[in-house]
């Protein structure tokens, strides 16, 4: 089991160029304004105020990056013993994690504007007008030319999933202790903003994602209530544009405590590989550290 051991930020950037350089494998967290980035991290870490949120959307335009410490409860020593990553200590953070995010994403539940990180990326065209009350109108700015694409799709190799890599049992091999830096990118869809800010977020944010090296792990984060939406198509299409051979592209369903029986199933027929989150009652979370980590380890 994989579970949190410290979190910090580090520091925020406005583009490439002021961003620092880490001697660790990135993991960037991205997704439409609004789907609970900040809150995923928060509840990942078991830090409930690590990311923070603007209760505008398209306010904040920087590029945040903390630094994760991960532990992971070994194998029984073959005296059957525990090593000192003992079960104990496991259950401890995982309560502790658990308390946090429950206090965390209650507030949360009560105000669906406590999420982060919401500005606008058109990567299209910046003449393009920007229509704040149509999102998809916005999201079309992501899709690429068709001529020079492969489009990631849901049963596409580009995707990480359990099904690829159905046992953990590699990650022994790390040892006890794993550091990462977390990434969290601006949202993008709705935002306040004039046509040439628009134009600079989403030229700085273009230039970060594609030419920053150390990124190994894409996540894009998806509203489970709202998984079929063309802004996110558009995402897809996006990534597997430029993707490199030493990255990877994993999709998690966000607020999949909002769904009933039907929509759960509905969701599952439309991608078979999905992995659900709820940060609000912490479920899917020990499954999405694990593929986050091995992601970005390539493992």
């Amino acid at each position: 089991m994989i579970y949190p051991s410290s979190a910090q930020f580090i520091t925020s950037a406005a583009n490439i160029a002021g961003a620092p350089e880490f001697a660790m494998s990135e993991v960037a967290f991205l997704g439409r304004s609004n789907v609970g980035k900040s809150s995923l991290i928060n509840a990942l870490t078991g830090r409930k105020n690590l990311a923070k949120s603007s209760s505008t959307p398209g306010k904040t335009q920087l590029i945040n990056f903390f630094e994760i410490k991960f532990k992971q409860k070994l194998a029984a020593d073959s005296d059957g013993s525990q090593n000192e990553t003992s079960l104990d200590l496991a259950s401890k953070e995982a309560l502790s994690s658990a308390a946090n995010c429950a206090q965390d994403h209650a507030e949360a539940a009560a105000s669906e504007r406590n999420l982060k990180q919401d500005c606008v990326l058109n990567l299209k065209s910046a003449s393009a007008d920007f229509r704040s009350d149509r999102e998809t109108d916005l999201a079309a700015g992501f899709a690429p030319n068709s001529a020079q694409s492969s489009e990631l799709n849901f049963t596409g190799r580009s995707a990480l999933s359990l099904a690829d890599n159905p046992a953990f049992s590699d990650l022994a091999s790390l040892g006890e202790n794993i550091s990462l830096i977390f990434v969290d990118l601006p949202g993008f869809g709705y935002a306040k903003v004039s046509k040439k800010l628009h134009y600079i977020w989403q030229k700085n944010l273009d230039e970060f994602i594609k030419e920053r090296l150390n990124i190994k792990l894409f996540v894009h984060l998806i509203d489970a209530r709202q998984f079929d939406l063309t802004i996110d198509k558009n995402l897809q299409n996006y990534l597997a544009s430029f993707l490199r051979g030493d990255q990877k592209v994993v999709r998690l369903y966000t607020k999949a405590d909002k769904l009933n029986q039907s929509e759960r199933t509905k969701l599952l027929r439309h991608d078979p590989q999905a992995v659900l989150v709820s940060t609000l009652k912490g479920s899917g979370l020990t499954k999405a550290r694990e593929i986050i980590v091995r992601g970005a380890l390539g493992l």
